[in-house]
Formats: C-alpha cells, structure tokens, sequence
C-alpha cells in the first residue's frame, strides 16, 4: 500500500499515507520499506526533508539485508553519520 500511495498507483498519490504505511511494514521488518522511508526522508515525501533520518533508515534496510546504505555516506558528515547510526540503534520496531 505504501508504494501504490507513493506513486499514485490505483489510489490517489498521497505520500504522508505512504509514510504511514512504509512505517507499518518497517516495522514488521520489510526492508523494502526501510529502504523507501529513507528516499521518503532524503526527498521530504511527506515529512520534511531530513538526511540523517534518511540515512537512519539506510542503515536499518541494511541491517535487515540491503546494501545501500552507502548513498549517503558521502554526503553527510562524519558527526551527521555517527547521529543516524545512533538513531538506528536506538529504533525498536514497536515505536
């Protein structure tokens, strides 16, 4: 659901909705999702644009098996990475 709301596809585009759904399946350990909070956050789809929580939820897709974590890395700086990284480890999935 969070994708077809993303994109518009057979629903009306509606990215806080997606937000809402990509956090339930985050939650339920998709990393699809984690992945597509992280482009959420990096692009301010529905929240206001935040790198570091992009890149919290990079990290996190790739704790669960994804290995892009990296699109970030280069752009953030050291103390902006070692926050997200802090982030994800402080996240609990009943949050």
């Amino acid at each position: 659901m969070g994708f077809s709301y993303a994109t518009g596809s057979g629903v009306e585009q509606d990215y806080p909705e997606a937000l809402r759904w990509y956090q339930k399946s985050a939650r339920q350990g998709s990393l699809g999702a984690r992945t597509n909070l992280g482009v959420m956050y990096l692009n301010g789809q529905g929240v206001s644009a935040d790198r570091i929580e992009a890149q919290k939820w990079f990290i996190l897709a790739a704790k669960t098996g994804q290995e892009n974590r990296t699109a970030l890395l280069a752009a953030l700086t050291p103390d902006e990475n070692a926050l997200a990284e802090k982030r994800a480890n402080e996240w609990r999935p009943g949050r």
